[in-house]
């Protein structure tokens, strides 16, 4: 899916969200990082959304139209774009998180979800 980045025009593709596997979601969460406090309170770090997307992007940019290479073939390469430029592609992959999340993940056309058995 291609999303537009910026009011230069500039764009990236993206894997679509039916395509991601089980090695995505095990990236993800290998940069989620919680700890608690003294009375077993989670403690969410400021930086566990940034960790997310800097985990996911490089996975799901297939290509873009910015003058440096993919994520996936230079890490850095997500430090040199604008806020602009990563808001739109972090708006973009909400949906791939969510699916990793396991929230609203995508299922075939031809199953249905069926209701918890009553065991």
């Amino acid at each position: 899916m291609r999303v537009t980045l910026d009011t230069s025009d500039n764009w990236a593709e993206l894997r679509e969200v039916a395509d991601l596997r089980r090695p995505d979601r095990l990236a993800v969460n290998k940069a989620i990082s919680l700890s608690s406090d003294g009375e077993g309170r989670a403690i969410i770090p400021g930086s566990m959304e940034d960790d997310m997307a800097t985990a996911l992007l490089p996975l799901v940019i297939t290509e873009w139209s910015l003058p440096y290479p993919v994520p996936a073939k230079r890490p850095d390469a997500l430090s040199f774009l604008t806020l602009e430029q990563d808001d739109a592609l972090r708006a973009a992959i909400v949906p791939h998180l969510k699916a990793i999340q396991g929230v609203n993940a995508p299922t075939p056309t031809n199953e249905t979800p069926t209701a918890p058995s009553a065991s």
